[in-house]
Parts: C-alpha cells; structure tokens; sequence
C-alpha cells in the first residue's frame, strides 16, 4: 500500500528544497546567524584589552587584530539595521549605543596604532590613548555580557523598522540604491546588491579622485577626507566578500582579482600614511614636513603611474570583474522565514505521503472488488 510512499517524498523535496537552501534565508535570518557570532569575537578582544594594566603597544598585531574585529563588528550592524527594533533595552537605543562605543573604539584603535608615525603624539598622549580604549573596551564587554543584550541581538526581527541614522559608508551611502534592502530579495541577495553597487560607487570615487592635474592637494583636507573614504570602502567590500563566501559564484577567478586588489591597496595605503605623516609633522612646524610632502608626492605619482586614464580604466575593469563574481539576487520566496518555510514544506510532504496511502488503499480496495486478481489472464 505504501510501496511508492517514497517516490512522493522525492516529489515533495524536489519541489521545495532545491540544491541549495542558504538562498532561501532572509535579512532577518542573516542578521541573526552573522551579528551575535561577531559579536561574541569582538568580545573575546574586548575582554583581553579591557584590563588597565595590560601595557599593549602600538606595534603589536594584536591592536590590529582587535580593530578588525571591531570594524567587521560595525559594518554587520550597519548591514542588519533594518531588523533591529529602535527601541530597545530600558527604553533607549541599544542598536545605536552599541553601533557609537564600536564606533568609537575604532577611531581610537586606528590613532593608537599611528602613534609611532605621527609627531602629535607624546608618550603622555599614548598613555592616555590606552587608558581610553581599555575603559571603554571594559564597558563594551560588560554591556555585552548582559543577557537582555545578548537576546536583542540575537533576536532580529522580520521586519524592516525606520532608522533616521544610517552609515554613510552602507545604506546611507548617495550611491547605493534607496530600495535596498528589501524584503523582496533573500539575505544574502540583498548583500550580494549591495556589493555589486559598492563596486560601482568606487568607480565613481575613483574617477572624482583621478579627475584633475594635482589630485590630491596636500594642503586641502577635504580631498584627504575622499581618499580616506574611499580607501574605507575598499575594505568594506573586501570584509563583505569574506564575511558572506556564499555570495560568492566563481571563486577561482575572484582569487585572482583578490591579488590585484591587495596590491592596489597597499599602495593607496602608502600614499595615505604618506600625507597622514606631512600633515602631522606640519602642525608641529617641523622642517620634516617638506621631506615627508615630496614623499607623499612620489607615492601618488607610483599610484597612478602618469597615466591616469589608463589607471582609470584598470580600476574599473577590476571592479567590475569583481561584481560578476558575486551570484545575482533571488527573490525570497513567499516572503516567509527559512523555519516557517521548513515547516511547511514538511507539511506538504506529509500531506502527499497520506494521500498517496489514502489513494493506493482505494485503488486496492476497488480492484479486488472487482476481480482483479482472477481477470489477470493465466498465460501472464
């Protein structure tokens, strides 16, 4: 009676669970596979560094280790923000509260760990640094620790809620979409977007950067201010790639562009810590300055190679290869959770496995009412 049972649960599984079920995920899901896991990383640094008398040093990889962990930390709440409510624990703000001390620590981390390179800064001054990362990292871990906390992070809503502050680097960046996220699109479709977007913004930062005879004049901050936008962008893209592998399709190929990206990171780097160095021995009126300013000239010139339209159209050329390593966006199906879209697929499969028995047993039933069994010619 239940002898092809089976060939209805195939029929189930292939309808409602293709070859892969991580693109079936929505933001909401995303969010909470992601932000409690980095999180709880940042944590483990967070604790190590929030104890005054650890004497850590600028120079250590530690600090380096510990800053990327919190950047990694702040660009998957600026990604998930949607699906956090406003209101949180105590009637304030938990999302924004942990989003600024992030914030905060970072800024520092990156002054602390320049300290060396920079003439503004005395050993008074970096004693002082190091006491301000490891209140605040004390703060951060025990507000971390709380088990409200722990249950609003680990508890994101299926549900887009309004946020007047967005990251100008992630959702509140001009050139990404105003549509995205969206609830139309899968987790990871959403992210795979908004990555191919960035590239596209980079582009766009990179032409403006490229665009005049001197391109960044070293006595106006706010160019400085675009090449240290768009050099944090270029990270950014790199930690979406490695934080979300899945979004990734050609992964050979995206090998071979993760090389040349490196490579023109390390020399825009360069020519930032170059300025960084000018501007910081000219406040001191050191007659270091001048030497650090013709470096500083000589790195961008290596940057673009005199040659800028040609630069131009490498860089493009990377990004956009680069984007179509990544998988195009699926709609979410149903617009349903992953749980609640298992549930009911269980569901179905249950209903064809009944129906399928209830079926076979009247068939059975009417063909031995019948005769079926004697009708059988004896020559068979």
């Amino acid at each position: 009676m239940l002898r092809f049972a089976w060939l209805y649960l195939c029929f189930a599984t292939c309808i409602f669970f293709p070859s892969s079920t991580w693109d079936k995920y929505s933001y909401s899901d995303l969010a909470r596979l992601k932000v409690p896991a980095s999180l709880n990383y940042t944590q483990i640094y967070l604790t190590n560094f929030s104890n005054q008398s650890y004497n850590f040093q600028p120079q250590e990889n530690t600090i380096l280790e510990f800053r990327e962990a919190v950047e990694v930390s702040r660009l998957l709440l600026d990604l998930f923000c949607y699906a956090y409510p406003v209101v949180g624990i105590n009637q304030t703000d938990t999302y924004e509260v942990v989003r600024a001390i992030l914030n905060h620590l970072h800024r520092a981390l990156g002054d602390y760990k320049d300290t060396p390179k920079l003439a503004i800064f005395s050993p008074e001054d970096i004693k002082r640094e190091r006491s301000w990362i490891a209140l605040n990292a004390s703060y951060l871990a025990s507000l971390l620790q709380e088990e409200k906390i722990v249950e609003y992070f680990a508890s994101p809503q299926n549900y887009f809620y309004e946020r007047k502050k967005l990251s100008k680097n992630v959702w509140g960046n001009p050139d990404i979409s105003r549509d995205l996220p969206n609830s139309r699109y899968t987790g990871y479709g959403n992210i795979a977007l908004f990555v191919k977007e960035l590239s596209s913004s980079l582009i766009k930062r990179w032409n403006r950067l490229t665009s005049s005879d001197v391109p960044i004049l070293l006595d106006e901050i706010k160019k400085f201010y675009e090449l240290h936008q768009f050099r944090k962008l270029l990270r950014i893209q790199r930690h979406v790639f490695t934080e979300f592998p899945l979004i990734v399709k050609e992964r050979d190929l995206l090998r071979v562009y993760t090389i040349l990206w490196e490579s023109f990171y390390k020399r825009l780097t360069d020519v930032k810590e170059k300025y960084e160095q000018y501007w910081s021995y000219k406040k001191k009126n050191t007659s270091k300055s001048e030497s650090y300013k013709a470096e500083a000239e000589k790195a961008w010139t290596f940057m673009i190679k005199n040659d800028k339209e040609k630069r131009k159209q490498d860089f493009e050329n990377l990004m956009i290869n680069i984007s179509l390593c990544f998988i195009k966006a699926k709609y979410y199906r149903f617009g349903i959770s992953i749980w609640t879209y298992i549930i009911l697929s269980f569901a179905f499969m249950a209903f064809l496995l009944a129906f399928g028995a209830i079926a076979s047993y009247i068939f059975h039933r009417r063909y031995v009412r019948m005769n079926g069994y004697q009708a059988i010619p004896s020559h068979f």
